[in-house]
């Protein structure tokens, strides 16, 4: 069980998503859990989607861990990501080089994903922000398999209404 405090805390966290020029994103904005936002139905419509996920793979269950191991955890995220889109493994390239778009058409069940970089951040300031990611064209399936791999205890899921909501994992 999560405590309750801890799903309020989640609930009141600002899930901000970077700007990237390169999948039609000028500017910053963030994600607020039950809150509709324009600006993911607009990346919706410009990359063709109707779901998305933000994930992250640090802190797992809360545990407070070193930026080090932190980094290492959202490298693996990508690479897994990237696996997911028949890209192999690509031990190369690290959360903060991913490419935008993620798709293989040579694999026929390779998925296409749109990923943008962010942060999660508690307002209050009593949690760390921590290194996140909005994974455009993520099914709530997918994003739980992910979520519970990587140890985590929720993760955002919005479905073509572009209302992220709370999905408790354990």
């Amino acid at each position: 069980m999560i405590d309750a405090a801890l799903i309020a805390s989640y609930r009141a966290a600002h899930y901000e998503v970077s700007a990237d020029a390169s999948a039609g994103l000028v500017a910053a904005f963030v994600l607020r859990v039950d809150v509709a936002s324009p600006e993911l139905l607009d990346l919706y419509r410009r990359h063709d989607e109707s779901q998305a996920a933000y994930l992250t793979a640090c802190n797992p269950h809360s545990t407070v861990l070193s930026d080090a191991d932190n980094r290492k955890r959202m490298d693996e995220l990508v690479q897994t990501l990237r696996a997911l889109a028949g890209q192999g493994p690509a031990r190369s390239r690290t959360y903060s080089d991913v490419r935008t778009k993620l798709r293989s058409p040579a694999h026929s069940h390779a998925r296409s994903y749109t990923i943008l970089h962010g942060r999660g951040t508690d307002p209050s300031g009593a949690w760390p922000g921590e290194a996140s990611v909005l994974v455009l064209g993520m099914s709530e399936a997918e994003a739980r398999e992910l979520g519970v791999r990587f140890g985590q205890n929720a993760l955002l899921q919005a479905g073509a209404d572009a209302v992220p909501r709370l999905v408790l994992l354990r």
